[in-house]
């Protein structure tokens, strides 16, 4: 395994190659808004030639296989002189806050709005298709603004977006065209793993939608339930309001798609094992556990990876 770790100074432009002077590179990942993080300690240089400074640029790459790319955001030392450093992705920049109003336009046109407003580079893979209604965004971060957009979309259009950045690019896509063709599971690198099902984090067996109507002063709901479900598990209400200038027709809809998306079980899984480096967030994996009777597609939410010279383990949480 072949580990290159690159450090640019973001004062003197000069680059070094750490690679040599880090015992250890834990490369974590996210679709649920989250910077990736690099962390890593430098060893101590004794001709104090290595210079570290916030805002560096870092650029971590495996066999040829560029994992990360992002920027020092912290810088400790120890009574070693050692260094630690904290880098981010490009996603960390999706944590300023600004007033935006968004108005014809797709979740995914939101997206490149906002990262051609802030400088941010990034790409569509996947293109959205629903048009939110017009909004202000008051003091939102960048994320909030586009995922609001995003899980309009995911809901009208029965769809699985996510933004996260891939090696220096922030990238809009859609957790169906992630597949990958690893199976995991009995047998395979998987050591260790924990299954759960719930009903306690999202499941809904009725959608009650509400306006307040100007005409007549009062409220309409529009209400859509799964009868057999709330026998079986008791009633989970999801409760939102509708939009004002949406129809009746469009409303009862959008009830419809949200109780088709909501009125299940959640399935989460944990996984430990032998690090695979293409399985980082938003990659879909086929999981089967014969005895659990399970043999799913399964999508990863967050990973782990921690590197050595010798050595590559990944800690992955995964759902359905």
């Amino acid at each position: 395994m072949n580990l290159e770790l690159y450090l640019q100074n973001s004062n003197t432009g000069k680059i070094f190659d750490i690679s040599q002077v880090t015992k250890k590179i834990t490369l974590t990942s996210s679709i649920e808004g989250e910077a990736g993080k690099l962390t890593c300690t430098l060893q101590k240089d004794p001709n104090n030639l290595l210079q570290v400074a916030n805002g560096s640029i870092v650029s971590f790459i495996v066999d040829k296989v560029g994992m990360f790319f992002g920027y020092v955001f912290k810088i400790g030392t120890n009574s070693d002189k050692n260094y630690k450093i904290t880098c981010y992705d490009q996603m960390r920049y999706m944590k300023n806050t600004d007033v935006y109003t968004t108005a014809n336009m797709t979740a995914s046109n939101i997206f490149a709005k906002v990262c051609d407003d802030y400088g941010l580079r990034y790409k569509i893979k996947v293109p959205s298709n629903y048009v939110p209604e017009a909004y202000i965004h008051d003091k939102k971060t960048l994320y909030k603004i586009v995922e609001r957009g995003m899980n309009l979309a995911n809901i009208n259009e029965n769809a699985r977006y996510f933004i996260k950045d891939e090696f220096g690019e922030l990238v809009w896509s859609e957790l169906s065209y992630e597949k990958t063709n690893i199976q995991l599971g009995e047998g395979s690198m998987a050591t260790d793993y924990e299954y759960e099902k719930s009903i306690d984090n999202d499941t809904y067996n009725q959608i009650k939608l509400y306006r307040e109507n100007k005409t007549t002063g009062k409220r309409d709901t529009w209400i859509v339930k799964d009868s057999n479900n709330i026998k079986k598990w008791g009633l989970l209400q999801f409760l939102e309001k509708a939009d004002d200038d949406t129809n009746e027709a469009q409303i009862r809809q959008k009830a419809e798609n949200y109780l088709k998306v909501k009125n299940k079980e959640t399935e989460t899984l944990k996984l430990e094992g032998e690090g695979i480096k293409e399985l980082t967030a938003g990659k879909g994996i086929k999981f089967v556990l014969p005895q659990e009777g399970i043999d799913e597609w399964m999508w990863i939410v967050s990973a782990s990876h921690v590197f050595t010279k010798y050595k590559h383990t990944m800690e992955l949480e995964v759902a359905i």
